[in-house]
């Protein structure tokens, strides 16, 4: 039976694919696309530019604009990126932490702060998003979970519209066996813009689509399938030579199964894997650059390759502090960092984790983590600093790691679904230990540590924020929670709001722009009821496209966040049948609006679709905000000029027109997001002598 559509039997593996910077981040990609110019650009409707061309463009504008308004120190290689892997899609874009080295980086600017944004959302999906990638046609290419009674616990592949976030194809997967965070959460875009995954069956898998942007309809094809024998995957990666890495999970005890980290070679069809010692955990991502793949376990950091005879090979091995609990606010007892790549001159030359430290003679009640950072040719610690306070120095999110910059949310306190917690128990407990946020930034200068920001820090991100270093900003969404009423059952609601966050300070630009809340009763939400928490984002990782709309998963679907732009003027005819546009207000009759489309080619300013007009945006009327009725709209061709105009219809009481008016305004958006306005004169009739506005 399932309490809000959701199976009441969700095993564990279900809640730790869906949480977690390291599994639930949500990547985008696209490569040699057509697309609007980004946003932070000078925006000319209607003209398109080749993805490389605008990639250039983004790279110009990052160079050019160091030390920029946000306060960008200058220094080259404070934004040193790691080379390109081949094997992927286009950086920034391409894996689940941005690019293989997992910078949590990109190079293009996100919708930036703003007063106003245009937010589209699909809560509808029965299914937590905790993957997010986009092919290179533009596509969506989401691996969700659903939560519906048919395919609860069970991975889809999903084909999604970035324009209207609807929903244009699925495949759903095997579902995994109880324990087991495999199949398909962790995955990638390749080179050749298909999705690549391994179900639960141990099968790796390639998946490409057929998105039309044009027309916004497209299918999902498996495209080629192999069998590598390992059904626990939890990590995956191309190294730079194609060959394709993963890790599997295995246990904390020593006779449970052990990880195993291996890969796929695509030349040879074989695979070779290392077996990692018995009672170590993968519970993170991982991550590769031209040195390596980098694998952190419950125990320790690794680097491994493969070596001239094809067998993977373990570099080195280097052990970090482990109080040995986990703490409230993260899944495993062991560091809850993917490890990334990082450094100012080769952009790889440093791996940076937290670990798993607590304040000494505490009984580990105090959080004490540390931010490592590791010599890649030989793992030697490097340097080590005190991550925040007492209070909230622990995380389970990834570090935002280019060039010499770091910066590391905290999780500490954070309230994840229980099943999802290895083991259940966390010391201290949940309910002694307040979520209270925080983020701190850091500047690595030769082997020093420096933290830049971050005392007294209470940014409460409930999401991996994401760098735009094309603009200095960190983006990320914000979770601010009120408790009421006393005795055993309070009330309580939590309001969620993208936030911009300034990477020279730490502090927010602005103020957090209110996306929506969940109300539930007590401190916690009922996990198997998703309904009660669908907007909780659950630490997983915000992405930003090189358009700049920033998109975000959460437990009961996702939502898009862009800069609004001012409104495209439109032509709109109000009573299209009737030449003089005459309206009775008193009249409990509908009011006609026809939405006229224009064609640049035709020598309209402007290209406008009407056929594209969002029907839940739209407000008609005088001083009123009438909505469209839902018989509507009607499709014709009034002017023939074999253009399509939309007719829509508004309850004439709603409109808040009045006896005396001359005109009134149609304001909208499109399914993409982009807003209109359009205004005509009217001809008010039979209004009594004192029916005008008062």
């Amino acid at each position: 039976m399932g309490i809000g559509g959701v199976y009441t039997d969700i095993s564990s593996l279900t809640w730790r694919y869906l949480l977690v910077s390291k599994i639930a981040f949500i990547p985008l990609i696209i490569k040699e696309s057509w697309w609007y110019m980004a946003s932070k650009f000078k925006r000319v409707s209607s003209h398109l530019f080749p993805l490389r061309e605008l990639t250039l463009f983004t790279l110009i504008f990052v160079l050019a604009s160091c030390g920029g308004e946000t306060g960008s120190s200058g220094s080259a290689n404070m934004n040193t990126m790691p080379p390109h892997n081949p094997y992927l899609g286009v950086d920034g874009t391409s894996t689940m932490h941005a690019n293989a080295a997992a910078s949590n980086a990109v190079s293009f600017p996100g919708p930036g702060s703003a007063t106003q944004y245009v937010v589209n959302s699909n809560m509808s999906l029965n299914a937590t998003m905790p993957s997010i990638l986009m092919s290179e046609n533009g596509a969506l290419v989401c691996v969700g979970v659903g939560t519906a009674l048919e395919t609860a616990s069970t991975p889809i592949v999903m084909l999604i519209s970035p324009k209207t976030l609807k929903l244009l194809d699925q495949k759903i997967l095997i579902k995994p066996e109880s324990g087991n965070l495999a199949g398909g959460l962790y995955n990638y875009i390749d080179n050749m813009g298909r999705l690549v995954l391994v179900n639960a069956s141990g099968e790796l898998q390639w998946y490409s689509n057929n998105y039309n942007p044009i027309d916004d309809t497209g299918t999902l094809t498996l495209e080629k399938s192999f069998e590598i024998g390992q059904p626990l995957v939890v990590g995956l990666i191309p190294d730079y030579q194609g060959r394709v890495w993963f890790a599997t999970q295995g246990s904390l005890t020593d006779n449970g199964p052990q990880s195993i980290v291996g890969y796929y070679d695509p030349v040879t069809n074989q695979t070779n894997t290392y077996v990692l010692p018995a009672g170590e955990m993968v519970g993170n991502s991982i991550s590769s650059s031209p040195s390596g793949i980098a694998v952190a376990t419950t125990s320790a950091l690794y680097l491994f390759n493969a070596d001239s005879q094809n067998s993977v090979e373990n570099i080195w091995r280097t052990e970090y502090e482990n109080s040995g609990v986990r703490k409230p606010g993260q899944l495993t007892p062991g560091t809850g960092s993917t490890p990334v790549f990082f450094g100012p001159n080769t952009g790889y030359e440093f791996l940076v984790i937290t670990d798993n430290a607590t304040a000494v003679n505490s009984n580990n009640l105090i959080p004490a983590e540390h931010v490592n950072i590791y010599d890649v040719t030989g793992g030697t610690l490097v340097s080590q600093r005190n991550l925040l306070a007492s209070n909230n120095s622990g995380t389970e999110n990834a570090p935002i790691a280019v060039g010499s910059r770091i910066f590391i949310p905290s999780t500490f306190g954070y309230w994840y679904p229980p099943p999802s917690e290895t083991p259940s128990t966390s010391i201290p407990a949940l309910t002694a230990s307040p979520f209270a946020g925080g983020l701190q930034g850091m500047t690595l200068n030769g082997s020093n540590l420096l933290i830049d920001w971050g005392s007294g820090n209470t940014i409460s991100s409930s999401a991996l924020p994401r760098l735009s270093l094309a603009d200095n900003l960190i983006y990320t969404v914000v979770a601010n929670s009120e408790t009421t009423g006393s005795g055993p059952r309070p009330s309580t609601t939590v309001d969620y709001s993208f936030a911009v966050i300034d990477a020279s300070t730490g502090t927010i630009v602005g103020s957090p722009y209110f996306l929506s809340s969940n109300s539930f009763a007590g401190s916690y939400p009922n996990y198997l009821n998703t309904s009660s928490y669908k907007w909780n984002t659950l630490q997983m990782t915000g992405v930003i496209s090189p358009t700049g709309v920033f998109y975000q998963g959460t437990a009961g679907g996702l939502f898009s966040v862009q800069r609004a732009e001012p409104p495209v003027p439109v032509q709109i005819d109000i009573s299209p049948f009737n030449s003089e546009n005459e309206v009775r207000p008193a009249s409990n009759d509908a009011i006609f609006v026809a939405v006229h489309s224009t064609n640049v080619a035709d020598g309209d300013a402007l290209d406008f679709d009407a056929t594209q007009v969002d029907l839940d945006t739209l407000k008609f009327g005088g001083i009123g905000e009438a909505a469209n009725l839902p018989e509507t709209p009607s499709v014709l061709d009034l002017d023939g000029d074999a253009d399509s105009e939309a007719v829509f219809a508004f309850r004439t009481q709603d409109t808040g027109i009045f006896c005396g008016d001359t005109e009134a305004t149609l304001t909208g958006s499109t399914y993409s997001g982009e807003l209109f306005s359009g205004t005509d004169s009217i001809t008010t009739i039979d209004c009594p002598d004192l029916g005008s506005h008062p």
